[in-house]
């Protein structure tokens, strides 16, 4: 391995830890419960995990619209192949797919990545573009690392601006973002802590000496 790759690595991952301090710094609450909480009953324990579920789903290929079953269900054959690390298989069910579902691109993105066939993802990517109504952060996440690693920098700047156009900015965002930046892309990683958390900042620099 080169040394100034491993070197990059540490730092940018460094960077990402540091970007997770200061989401939570700047989103924490304003108050603190000290009493000992409450048992939840039963069913406030599988409402709670009910949604969860739902936010698991929508946190990884944004199922933030309806979908029909059979899309559902071409969702569900999707992820599994995904988790399988089978791109041949998540092609084959992909290949026939001609509805305009955004989360069904999500998930097509995200096995690209698991796979690493990140040629293939941007082609999934310029599809949803052209067929979607609505993009997603999660759409962006999955573009953003996706022409990352294809060291396509000009067009993740070009995705990174619709990106903040579209969606709000989140910690998950601006991950992704310092994700896509070049090894020793310092400038870039600095820039998006500074976006993130602002003035807070050096409030996390501070934490982090502790």
């Amino acid at each position: 391995m080169i040394p100034g790759k491993r070197n990059c690595s540490r730092f940018q991952c460094f960077l990402l830890i540091l970007c997770h301090c200061a989401f939570l710094v700047m989103f924490q609450t304003s108050s603190c419960a000290f009493g000992r909480p409450k048992q939840p009953s039963g069913s406030e324990l599988r409402e709670r995990t009910g949604q969860a579920t739902r936010r698991k789903v929508k946190d990884s290929v944004g199922y933030m619209t309806e979908i029909s079953d059979s899309e559902k269900q071409l969702l569900t054959r999707i992820a599994i192949a995904s988790e399988k690390r089978d791109w041949d298989k998540v092609q084959s069910h992909f290949a026939t797919y001609t509805g305009t579902a955004t989360p069904i691109y999500n998930a097509v993105m995200n096995a690209a990545l698991r796979c690493r066939r990140y040629r293939e993802g941007a082609s999934t990517y310029e599809k949803c573009r052209e067929t979607c109504d609505d993009l997603t952060e999660q759409t962006f996440n999955a573009a953003l690392k996706i022409f990352g690693k294809l060291g396509k920098s000009e067009r993740v700047c070009e995705i990174w601006e619709q990106a903040r156009k579209e969606c709000e900015l989140s910690y998950m965002l601006v991950a992704s973002r310092i994700h896509a930046a070049a090894d020793g892309d310092f400038e870039t990683a600095a820039a998006m802590l500074d976006l993130l958390a602002g003035d807070q900042t050096s409030t996390v620099l501070s934490l982090l000496q502790l």
